[in-house]
């Protein structure tokens, strides 16, 4: 599996009429590619996740 190292800001999207919040990344870049084609070679997925999110630790 290959691994990518990035510095970005973690940003909150909170929804305009309830509670709820999720959390996200922008990434860009030649990271950003290489997640995309790990993702797309199901590399990282146990199925598919979500909405096509990857797990990131």
């Amino acid at each position: 599996m290959e691994d990518f190292t990035v510095t970005v800001p973690l940003w909150r999207w909170q929804s305009a009429t309830g509670t709820a919040a999720w959390h996200f990344l922008t990434i860009v870049g030649e990271a950003a590619d290489g997640i995309r084609l790990a993702a797309l070679g199901g590399q990282w997925l146990d199925g598919r996740r979500g909405f096509g999110s990857a797990k990131y630790l």
